[in-house]
């Protein structure tokens, strides 16, 4: 293992001689999950002299990447270039063409905002069928802290996480280098690498954790205004629809769960 790598696991009550080389030179081991946070931002503060991006992940099992003989039913081409309604053209019109089976009123060629405020207004998340009422758009509230559901979830008999150290050139890429998507409803490794690349210049928004069929993001400049915040949710509703379908029920609701939030989650059934 890196030494540097190694210090810094040490100096945060890790230990590395406990983490195991798996296939595709994934480092994989546990780190005390109440100090995750502090850790996670000290790894990937060096992750430009060491290569090894930190990703959290769920269960011990998936702390190891996915082996060598599922790689074949992966595609290994580069992420989407573009701007982000570029990069999301494609997954906009599927939505809209399902938005249209359910006989909501949307133009055939609506942006992703358009779309998904014509999903709120139609009401097709909410239990009873009808639209949220609109909540006055808070002038300003205290930043949220980080909050990964996978430290919240660590066993309080051993209170470790799983933490995977991913040699990556860009830590938008790690989707792909864990082969995370491409299931049900969840984009490609790839769309979702074109995605995290955009959302890094945007808002420095940096992936986090990935687990089964968890994406978690740490954010340094989340969104403030209404306007900046309702245009992220809708941008994750149309990547990420059960957020939203069996979440918030409301794009506008998400968006005011985004404002000021230092961390992103986002779920696929």
């Amino acid at each position: 293992m890196n030494p540097q790598v190694a210090e810094i696991l040490r100096s945060h009550g890790a230990t590395p001689e406990d983490f195991v080389l798996g296939t595709r030179e994934v480092w994989a081991g546990a780190v005390p999950a109440m100090r995750g946070i502090e850790l996670w931002k000290s790894l990937s503060d060096q992750f430009g002299a060491t290569g090894l991006w930190p990703i959290f992940r769920g269960e011990s099992e998936e702390s190891l990447e996915i082996p060598d003989e599922v790689w074949d039913e992966f595609d290994d081409s580069p992420p989407p270039l573009g701007t982000i309604d570029q990069i999301l053209n494609k997954r906009l019109q599927e939505r809209v063409a399902s938005l249209k089976e359910m006989h909501v009123s949307i133009r055939e060629d609506a942006s992703i905002e358009a779309a998904a405020l014509a999903a709120d207004d139609a009401g097709i998340y909410t239990f009873s069928g009808k639209s949220h009422a609109v909540s006055p758009w808070p002038q300003s509230i205290p930043p949220k802290r980080i909050n990964l559901q996978v430290l919240n979830e660590a066993p309080a008999a051993t209170g470790l996480a799983p933490l995977a150290l991913v040699p990556v050139a860009d830590p938008a890429e790690v989707t792909m280098a864990l082969g995370f998507g491409g299931w049900n409803e969840c984009p490609s490794p790839q769309l979702l690498s074109g995605v995290l690349r955009d959302w890094r210049t945007r808002y420095g928004a940096m992936p986090a954790c990935i687990t089964s069929s968890v994406l978690e993001c740490v954010v340094e400049r989340p969104p403030q205004s209404e306007s900046e915040c309702l245009r992220l949710a809708c941008e994750q509703w149309l990547l990420c629809e059960d957020i939203v379908s069996q979440g918030t029920q409301s794009v506008r609701k998400l968006a005011l769960e985004l404002q000021s939030a230092h961390s992103w989650f986002l779920w696929w059934d």
